[in-house]
């Protein structure tokens, strides 16, 4: 018997068509060129039982990898000093009332509401219609890479940002 052939739609994925969105960053969108959807998976454990054959089962828990994003920096630095400033409010680096009362009685820094974001990665068809949206829960700012200022450059070349975030999970919604 030949196998069912199901696939219905044949086109390839284009990586040249997203965008993204982050709550917190609104000056990024524009400018996002690279978007890394995480990698994602699981452990098993083994379970022991009477007959002593091998039982594997899964852990009940999903490991993610870090989010990374890269963008273009505009000129006036809007996009990178958002999230520069995301860090600064995570670790209350430049205010030490604000340090001491987020670490009280066991308190972690940045539960409150201000601290995570929602985020998403909107994929589109080979039309350039949104066709999938991937919604990240939570995320939060890990880290901003360096911005190289140079003068020996011939030609103009524009500085590119790259940041990490961590996550709670992301779901993947189909948007048609």
């Amino acid at each position: 018997m030949a196998a069912l052939n199901t696939t219905q739609n044949k086109n390839p994925l284009s990586p040249l068509g997203f965008r993204f969105l982050i709550e917190k960053l609104p000056n990024v969108e524009y400018f996002v060129n690279t978007v890394s959807l995480p990698a994602v998976s699981t452990t098993f454990v083994e379970q022991p039982n009477p007959l002593g054959n091998r039982l594997v089962v899964p852990s009940g828990r999903l490991n993610y990898e870090t989010l990374t994003l890269g963008f273009i920096v505009d000129e006036d630095m809007e996009n990178y000093r958002e999230l520069h400033n995301w860090l600064l409010d995570s670790t209350h680096v430049d205010n030490q009332e604000r340090f001491a009362s987020s670490t009280v009685r066991g308190q972690i820094h940045g539960q409150g509401t201000s601290f995570y974001s929602d985020a998403s990665l909107i994929i589109m068809t080979s039309s350039q219609n949104p066709n999938l949206e991937v919604v990240f829960e939570n995320i939060a700012p890990l880290d901003i890479s360096t911005l190289e200022f140079k003068t020996n450059d011939t030609d103009v070349t524009y500085l590119e940002a790259s940041a990490t975030f961590v996550f709670r999970r992301y779901k993947i919604n189909s948007l048609q």
